[in-house]
């Protein structure tokens, strides 16, 4: 975990990164549009399907939460990749350390790093962009930490798939897309169909995101709030159980196969 935070802080860009990425990739395309269809000034179409008019705060919130799933992905990626390519991997899967700590430590690194990127991101939402966020959005962080359990299932699976595939870049970027489509992070999922939208809860990132936005915007919950935590404990429950899992049946397939140590 430390060696993790260490390289990340090695290179300066890479911190310029995490807040460029998000801004150039969706909230400045998000902003414009949003300003585009505005009436008079007003995000009505957003106020009728979101319950707020506030585009800069529905869509940094978004981001916010969207900087710990990407985070733990990259990051788990990140040092996997780099001990496969620096030839260390199968050194490092001799020492006596169990097998899921590797992606444990670099999720966990990972959320050290996430709230400061999220909370400079919400800061630039607000001084650059008038996002207003109410002083209630302290009482949803909480809800972070039952997220970031569900986050390190899914950070197992990255794992998997990166010793299954040796080159996952792609699917790793696809898998931090999906999850920002599927989260609502760019758009308020009442708009979608039910059979639809109920795909979406299987994300640890959802449920979270739906609660901040009610704290700190003021916006209704898709679910009744009692239904809605108890779906978010067993969401992320069963992300990490199943994502440990995958990582553990992967990982023992191509140990015996001899496929761990080939890249």
């Amino acid at each position: 975990m430390r060696k993790t935070v260490t390289i990340y802080f090695r290179y300066p860009l890479n911190i310029l990164n995490s807040l460029l990425i998000p801004l150039y990739q969706f909230l400045l395309p998000g902003l414009l549009l949003g300003a585009t269809f505005s009436v008079a000034g007003r995000a009505v179409g957003l106020q009728s399907t979101a319950g707020t008019a506030d585009v800069a705060g529905f869509l940094f919130l978004g981001a916010f939460t969207m900087s710990f799933s990407y985070g733990i992905f990259w990051a788990v990626s990140r040092t996997l990749t780099a001990e496969m390519v620096n030839g260390t991997l199968e050194a490092t899967w001799l020492t006596p350390t169990p097998r899921e700590v590797f992606p444990f430590a670099s999720s966990l690194a990972s959320l050290l790093l996430a709230p400061v990127v999220g909370t400079a991101l919400l800061l630039v939402g607000s001084v650059a962009f008038g996002a207003h966020y109410l002083l209630t959005i302290l009482s949803g962080l909480p809800f972070l930490a039952i997220m970031a359990v569900g986050l390190i299932g899914m950070g197992y699976v990255v794992a998997a798939l990166v010793l299954a595939l040796k080159q996952a870049a792609f699917l790793v970027d696809m898998m931090g897309y999906l999850a920002a489509i599927g989260s609502g992070a760019m758009f308020p999922l009442s708009i979608l169909p039910d059979g639809v939208r109920a795909l979406t809860l299987v994300l640890p990132t959802t449920l979270t995101l739906d609660v901040l936005r009610a704290h700190a915007l003021g916006t209704a919950m898709l679910l009744p709030s009692t239904v809605e935590y108890a779906a978010m404990v067993f969401t992320a429950v069963a992300w990490a159980a199943l994502g440990r899992w995958v990582y553990l049946a992967t990982e023992r397939r191509l140990r015996v196969s001899g496929r761990l140590s080939t890249y």
